[in-house]
């Protein structure tokens, strides 16, 4: 699995303290204790008066929050600007609102299709400010994201693979190494496996319609790790059970 999604995924030389963030835009903080038993959620101009001067921070967003997709540049595109211009309305397009409210970063490539990941500034916005107020040192993750650098050898090079949380699936193929097809499912808090895997089996077979070297499966399947005694909001208690890993790596 190649690596992307650079300007969200930096990597600081050291991290004080990794969060995560909601849709309610509460800030949710992970120290060294289990997940399942990580700090309680603040407003986010709380979390930001808690911080030391000039801590490294880093932010995880939930999957509820941030948004992926696959973005195939024109024939013709004369730039970077131009590159992020046309993913910021690709952006707006799939998911609402107008490119000027998306915060987008991407493995920018000029000739082939590449992922990009996009944060609403309605939700990171007031964070991302405190934040620079406060003087923090800050790097951003996506839940997904940070799932694919964690687990990079156990996802297939080729093939479909799919990650369930918090009554979402996000499913993705790879060809070579490369996405060439990513969506998220809602489903639903109390959808099981089984309608999970009918979800995706039924999305499969329309994206094979669409592209038919996308195949129909098998699909690589991976849980976000969900503690017997998670946090109230399962979108928090997924996306700060990636924290350890994410802090070992930073080390």
């Amino acid at each position: 699995m190649s690596r992307w999604l650079p300007d969200l995924l930096r990597r600081p030389t050291h991290t004080q303290v990794v969060a995560g963030l909601d849709a309610q835009g509460m800030a949710w903080q992970c120290g060294n204790e289990p997940p399942s038993s990580a700090g309680q959620a603040t407003e986010v101009s709380e979390f930001a008066r808690q911080l030391v001067p000039k801590a490294r921070v880093a932010v995880i967003v939930t999957e509820d929050v941030a948004v992926h997709w696959v973005q195939t540049p024109p024939t013709g595109v004369q730039s970077l600007k131009e590159l992020r211009q046309i993913a910021a309305a690709r952006c707006a397009h799939l998911f609402g609102g107008s490119p000027a409210g998306w915060w987008v970063a991407g493995d920018w490539r000029a000739t082939r299709g590449f992922v990009c990941a996009g944060l609403p500034l309605e939700r990171v916005g007031p964070l991302r400010r405190v934040l620079t107020e406060a003087g923090a040192q800050t790097s951003w993750h996506t839940t997904w994201g940070l799932l694919c650098s964690a687990q990079a050898g156990d996802f297939p090079a080729d093939g479909w693979s799919a990650v369930r949380s918090a009554g979402r699936v996000v499913v993705w193929c790879c060809q070579r190494g490369q996405v060439v097809a990513l969506d998220a499912l809602n489903l639903g808090e109390q959808a099981d496996a089984t309608e999970a895997n009918d979800a995706v089996a039924r999305h499969l077979r329309i994206e094979a319609m669409r592209d038919p070297t996308l195949g129909v499966g098998p699909v690589h399947w991976t849980d976000l790790p969900a503690p017997a005694n998670a946090l109230p909001y399962m979108g928090a208690s997924g996306a700060l059970a990636l924290a350890p890993w994410l802090q070992g790596a930073l080390r």
